[in-house]
Parts: C-alpha cells; structure tokens; sequence
C-alpha cells in the first residue's frame, strides 16, 4: 500500500492513499488530542496533517516496512505539531488545567470504548488503535488502562500474524515498557527478556530495534541492583552501535547518555569523572551533526548541566541551562516539555547553589505549569510537586513541605505502587519533614517502611539505599533507641562493604556511625575494632593530619579507656593533646560561622 501511495500512476495511488488517510485518521486525531489541543481544532489539525503530507509528496521514498511508515507518520506528525505551535504559541489561550485534562481523558475513553466493535474484522487498523491508545494512556500515568490495550493490541497481532511478526513483538515490547513504569519490574524483564530473543531472530543481533531493548533491559537490571551486569551490557550496546550505526545517530547518542547517567549515579569519583568525560562527548558529537541550536544538543547539555550541579559545579552548570532555557522559550514557548524539563534542572541547581528564594520560584510555576498542561495525576506534575516539596523542606518550611509531599504520595501511589522508587523517595523526604517538626518517631515510621521496601526494589547494596538505612539508624539513635539502631547499623555497613569497595573514606563514615552506636550504649569493647578500622581507612586515605583522622584516632583511644584495656603513657598524653587541638577546631569553626552571620552572609 506504501508503495501504491508513492507511485506515479494516480489511480492506484488515489485508491491507497485514501486506504491509508481512514486507517491512520483516528491514531493521528488520538495523539493531537492527547497534546492538549480542544476536539474541533484536534480534528481541523487531522486533516491539515494529512492534506500537508500529500501536498508534499511526502509519502515518495517511505520504506514498504509497515513499522518504518507508522515511525514516518510519527515524526512527520511531530514535526507538523511544533510547526503549529510556533505559530500559534503567542496568541493561542490555554484552558485550566482541569478542563485540559477531563476533555483528553474523555476523548481517549471514547476512542477505547469503540475500537474493538468498530474495527473488529481490520486487525491492521486494530492493532494500530490499541497501540496508540496503549500509548496514550501511558503518557497519562494511566498505567491499568495503557496495559490493557497493549494485551489487547498483542492478542489480536498474535492471532492473526502469528507470535514471531513484528507488530506482534512491537505490542509486547509497548507492554513491558509500561510493566516497567508501574514497577512490575520482573514481569516487564521477563518480557522484554521474551522480546529480545523474537527480535534477534527476526530482526537480527545488530539491529537498531535490538540493540534499543537490550538497553531497556539493562536499565531494569541497574533498577534491580544488578549494576556491573547492566553496565557491562550497556557498554556492549553501544560499541556496536558506534560500528554499526554512525556515532552521532539517535540512537548512539541516547545510549552514550544512557551510560553517562548511569555511571554517573553509582556515585563513585572514578566513575563521575568518567560519566562528565562521556556526555561531554555526547554534547560534540550532538553539536557537530545536528547544530548548536537544535533539541538533541540542548537535551545533552541539559544533561552535563544537571551532572555538574550535582558534581559541585552549579555555575558552570547554570550558565549552560540559561542558554537552553532562553532558547527553548524562543523556539517552543513556555508551555512545552523541553522548556519545562530545563526550568526543573535550573531550579536543582539553584537550589544547591543556595539561592533558595529563585528555586522556589521556578518550582512553583512548574507546579502551576504541569497541573495545567498534563493534570495532577501525571508523573511529570508529581516529579515536580516533589522538587518544590524537597525545596521547602530545604529552605526551612517543613509544614508547607509536608503537606506537598502528601499529595504526591496519596496521587502517586494509586498510579505507581507505594513501593515504586519514586514514592520511597517521596516517603523519606516525609520522614526528614515530620523531623523537622519535632516527631522523630512520626520520621521513624516512615523510614522503617522505606527502607526494607527500597532494599527490595533496589537491592540492599544501592547507594541510596546504604543511605536511607542510615538514615533510620540516625532517627533511632536521636530518639535514645540505640538498640534498635545497633541491627540497622549493622546491615548497612556490610551493605556499605561491598558497595565503596573502591570508596574506603566513605565507608569509614559508615563504620565511625556504626562505632558511635555501640559506645552509647556501653560496648566499649566491642567498638575498639570497629574505630581503630576507621582511624586507618582516614590516615591512608587523608593523612594524618585530617581532623577526621585525628578524630577517628581520639575516639578509637575514648574506646580503650572506656573499656579498660591498658594504654601506654604516650598515647594517653596524645589523647589529651587531641582531645585540646579538636576542641580548638570546633571553636574556631563556631567562631567562623557566627562572624558569617553576623555580617549577614
């Protein structure tokens, strides 16, 4: 039929194009309207679509492949779409969020509840709906309606092509993406375990549709805890996407950054370095093929400005989203999702920068923004809602935090699951809140709920989780429970062992808290190895004249005596000498600090 549309002989063509205007009308309608736009300018934007395609000519050359035309009538409807919205993002009013969203959700519902009878005996068209449909309602955090249409698009593919045709394997990788996103983590690795195999031998182990779902199974392994094994894979995907496709292709590029920020997240100094060197990278191949000023280069500087910030970069970092802010305003306006994206990074960098007042700022209309444009239920509004949470608790609002941070996770977990990372981090950041406010109980509840879950979502030797474990031996021990802290200590440093195997000064934190833990409740004894550990890690590692050494070598000393155990005369009057230079320090800080309030800095 593409060949038909594409072919000079004006009869046939006619006939095709027509064919194929009615098949993809209401997908294309679906996707305008799930962009936002009311149902008479959605459907004049149809046919404009499709009138501008013939026009053009635009269906000469389409590949005969029925995925390579539907991803051709995506891009082209994109393309169409920011087109429009240049023009109009001037002069065109925008509904309040609640009408904007009701009108979307009612025309999907409508378009779902018809597909099946109105298209029962065209699977072709069928499927096209349900995968569109699928597709939609994953864009709305809708994540029960998107999986049925993606089962339904996959048992309806299955039985009239067969398990082994591409629309069928296309239905089950749209499934376990969504599996993914609603956090049925292992059912959606299974799945997309089941797509790989279908697609190297249909498609070929080189493939660029292959090559895209062994990174999506590489990013769950990671989510699971998995890291050197996704690693690994990762680095794999793209030595041979770099062979095989050019270095500066889509899909490379979206791979190179796939590694950066996955490196980048471990945490480890070796690795940051290595994941800023790669999207560094990523930025001069985006620039050289596709132009300073084009989105693909923005987004790979939006990327390094995010892992400069938190890198401890923030005015290099903010320089660079400047610069895309302001283009991404002139292109797209304020209402699109690259601007909203930068605004967001901005607002972190601030933030770390300090500059609580602008951050807030810019959370705030980013929370206004996305309740507008894609409704409260809508993962990006949460992400946001949760920023401007963070940044309240931040500059010292934790009722005003609390109560953000409370909607995002009463509407986040009726969408996500209450155990998805998101929501975990939700509850944690509820716990420092209820801290805040003087419940350090109210902060243990939360954190005795986050972090077994968390350890099971993400694996017990995951940074963040190693963190938010100590974080709950802290609270124990702040509210006098030290014995329930001591069992809690215990498992986040054998966490912390394997995990900063390579990091021995942050593992020395670790094990200098879980040292502190014991001698509160008495264990002199059985603190002395734990701090004299310690005490070796920093000298190594910082020398000994770090305080931390020095500190680490007076509290190992407080253990001997404490516990009775013979000290030499030499190292008692180190004692005293270390006791008198660290109190020293403590005061000079409290002086600097005071003089810095005094002077109003």
């Amino acid at each position: 039929m593409v060949l038909a549309v594409g072919a000079q002989h004006s009869g046939e063509a006619a006939a095709a194009l027509e064919q194929l205007c009615q098949m993809y009308w209401l997908p294309v309608y679906v996707f305008i309207r799930s962009r936002g736009r009311g149902v008479e300018e959605a459907e004049d934007l149809t046919q404009s679509f499709f009138a501008t395609l013939i026009a053009r000519h635009s269906f000469d050359g389409v590949s005969p492949n029925r995925g390579a035309f539907r991803a051709f009538v995506l891009t082209a409807l994109k393309r169409f779409l920011v087109d429009d919205w240049r023009k109009q993002s001037a002069q065109k009013p925008y509904v309040s969020g609640e009408e904007r969203e009701v009108t979307l959700r009612e025309a999907v519902d409508r378009a779902a509840a018809v597909v099946d009878e109105r298209f029962a005996d065209k699977p072709e068209v069928l499927t096209s709906l349900h995968y569109t449909l699928a597709d939609t309602y994953k864009g709305l955090s809708r994540y029960q309606e998107a999986e049925h249409h993606a089962r339904r698009m996959a048992a309806v593919a299955e039985k009239h092509y067969g398990g082994e045709h591409l629309t069928t394997i296309a239905a089950n990788s749209m499934l376990a993406r969504i599996l993914a996103n609603s956090s049925q983590f292992a059912a959606a690795l299974e799945l997309h375990q089941k797509v790989l195999a279908l697609k190297r031998g249909v498609l070929g182990e080189e493939h660029a549709s292959t090559l895209r779902t062994r990174t999506r199974i590489a990013r769950i392994q990671g989510d699971l805890g998995n890291r050197e094994e996704a690693e690994q894979e990762i680095r794999e995907v793209l030595a041979i996407q770099e062979r095989v496709l050019e270095k500066d292709h889509e899909d490379t590029l979206s791979t190179l950054g796939t590694l950066a920020q996955f490196l980048f997240d471990q945490r480890s100094p070796d690795k940051r370095e290595e994941a800023l060197k790669l999207v560094r990278e990523r930025l001069a191949r985006s620039e050289q093929r596709w132009g300073t000023d084009h989105l693909i280069t923005d987004s790979s500087k939006n990327t390094l400005a995010g892992m400069l910030d938190e890198s401890g970069k923030p005015e290099e970092a903010e320089s660079l989203l400047r610069q895309v802010l302001a283009r991404r305003r002139a292109t797209f306006g304020e209402k699109h999702d690259a601007t909203l994206d930068t605004m967001n990074t901005l607002a972190s960098g601030l933030k770390k920068l300090g500059r609580l007042d602008e951050a807030l700022t810019i959370y705030r209309d980013l929370v206004s923004l996305d309740k507008e444009l894609f409704g409260v239920s809508s993962t990006t509004t949460l992400a946001a809602m949760n920023n401007f949470g963070t940044g309240l608790l931040a500059a010292g609002e934790p009722a005003e935090a609390l109560l953000q941070l409370q909607e995002v996770l009463t509407v986040g977990s009726e969408i996500l699951g209450e155990n998805h990372p998101n929501m975990l981090a939700t509850q944690m950041f509820l716990g420092d809140c209820h801290d805040e406010l003087g419940s350090v109980d109210e902060a243990i509840r939360n954190y005795q709920h986050v972090v077994p879950a968390s350890r099971e979502v993400m694996g017990a030797t995951h940074p963040e989780v190693i963190l938010r474990g100590s974080n709950l031996a802290w609270y124990f021990g702040k509210a006098g429970r030290h014995e329930e802290a001591e069992p809690v200590w215990q498992a986040v440093c054998a966490a912390a062992e394997e995990a900063f195997a390579d990091q021995p000064a942050r593992l020395a934190e670790y094990l200098s808290s879980y040292g502190w833990c014991l001698r509160e409740q008495e264990k002199f004894a059985e603190s002395i190895p734990i701090l004299k550990r310690v005490e070796t890690i920093y000298h190594d590692t910082l020398g000994a004249d770090d305080l931390r050494t020095k500190e680490a070598r007076r509290d190992w000393l407080t253990s001997k005596k404490q516990a009775g155990e013979p000290i030499t005369a030499e190292d008692d009057r180190e004692f005293w000498a270390l006791q008198r230079e660290l109190l020293e320090a403590e005061k000079a800080m409290e002086d600097s600090a005071d003089g810095h309030s005094a002077s109003g800095e």
